[in-house]
């Protein structure tokens, strides 16, 4: 047998003793991912969760970014700081409306026209009693 040789059986059987750990080592981290389960977590988050934590926070940062590109190319805003600005700004338009409303009701009330004029459009006039 030649030195090569030696150092080949040296090298298989490290790695065939490594495999045998590696399948004990599985069988503990399975045995984990039960007792996790039946203590009523969420194992999909769980695997998610310490996924995330192996890797390196730049990186985690850059798929975030990516994402988020990703998503207002496809028009889906939800959670980007695009969405949430637009919901606040619906949000106020909304109040804005309903207390448009309320004028406009209040003043036909009265037995007066209203005109609405709104930036750029043609102003529209609600006759008293309409």
């Amino acid at each position: 047998m030649s030195n090569a040789d030696g150092h080949l059986q040296s090298l298989v059987g490290r790695i065939e003793r490594l495999e045998e750990e590696r399948k004990g080592l599985s069988g503990d981290i399975r045995a984990l991912y039960k007792e996790t389960k039946s203590a009523g977590f969420d194992l999909k988050i769980l695997r998610l969760l310490i996924r995330e934590r192996a890797r390196d926070q730049a990186e985690i940062d850059e798929e975030a970014m990516l994402l988020d590109t990703y998503r207002r190319a496809l028009g889906q805003l939800v959670g980007t700081p695009l969405a949430d600005a637009a919901v606040q700004r619906a949000g106020t338009a909304n109040i804005a409306v309903k207390a448009a409303r309320r004028f406009v009701k209040t003043t036909q009330d009265m037995g007066r026209d209203v005109t609405i004029s709104t930036g750029g459009m043609e102003p529209v006039t609600i006759r008293a009693g309409a």
